[in-house]
């Protein structure tokens, strides 16, 4: 790993720590033994705090041979990387903007296909099937598993 990895880790450590500890202490994680409006942040908190640490803890590894412009797509740190950062945060744009629109599950799904076609260069078919298994997972979690109130969008109108 090279360091702007591991500052990114300890980035996203702080920003775990800060939100298991506001999801903990300002909201409730259950409530009347129903899930709490903490509880999902909570759970959002401890999963990037797993997935962070590995990028702490790591070695560094043997300098890789130099990459030209278009080769180095691996990370929003490396050359060409301002570009793919202003995609995604544009991307995150549009999610937010439709969300009520388009409903979560559908709104979640397209956001994981224009992810996964535009930033990282995946073929259309894998994104397609990325996007609608996401799309029935955001429907399984929220909508059946914790009965929570998910825009319906104008698909459900």
């Amino acid at each position: 790993m090279r360091s702007p990895d591991r500052i990114a880790g300890i980035g996203l450590l702080i920003i775990a720590a800060y939100t298991i500890y506001q999801s903990t202490m300002v909201l409730p994680l259950f409530w009347f033994g129903q899930p709490g409006s903490g509880l999902m942040p909570f759970l959002l908190g401890l999963a990037l705090a797993a997935l962070a640490v590995p990028l702490v803890l790591s070695k560094e590894a043997p300098a890789a041979p130099e990459t030209t412009d278009s080769e180095a797509r691996g990370s929003f740190v490396q050359a060409g990387g301002g570009l793919r950062l202003l995609l995604a945060l544009g991307l995150f744009a549009l999610a937010a903007a439709t969300f009520e629109l388009l409903g979560a599950p559908v709104t979640a799904g397209v956001l994981v296909a224009l992810w996964l076609m535009l930033i990282e260069r995946k073929p259309a078919r894998v994104a397609l099937l990325a996007a609608v298994l996401t799309g029935i997972g955001v429907w399984l979690i929220f909508g059946v598993a914790l009965k929570a109130e998910l825009p319906q969008g104008i698909w459900m109108q």
